[in-house]
């Protein structure tokens, strides 16, 4: 019978197992802070600009001048970066 009441007290001594915390999803970044680098067609210069804005921050003579100006705004900003094709489709970089 002692025997019995060691084990019952060490079912008892174990915590409960620790219920997962559920962890926060990433912040999606501000739209205001998405960069696009695109190719204009008057004038085959590269462009950045904001999404959901026609205004052009600034103008390239080749894609990666473009690319990286507008990788360096969304490191600082915490932002990210969209690029298009010649075809305007959007492509990996």
């Amino acid at each position: 019978m002692a025997t019995a009441k060691k084990e019952e007290k060490k079912v008892a001594a174990k915590p409960a197992p620790k219920k997962e915390e559920k962890k926060a999803a990433p912040a999606k970044a501000d739209p205001s802070h998405v960069y696009h680098v695109s190719k204009r067609k008057e004038d085959s210069q590269w462009k950045v600009f904001n999404a959901g804005s026609d205004k052009v921050i600034k103008l390239f003579k080749t894609q990666a001048e473009a690319l990286d100006y507008a990788k360096a705004l969304a490191k600082k900003q915490d932002g990210s970066v969209m690029l298009h094709g010649l075809d305007g489709k959007l492509r990996k970089f």
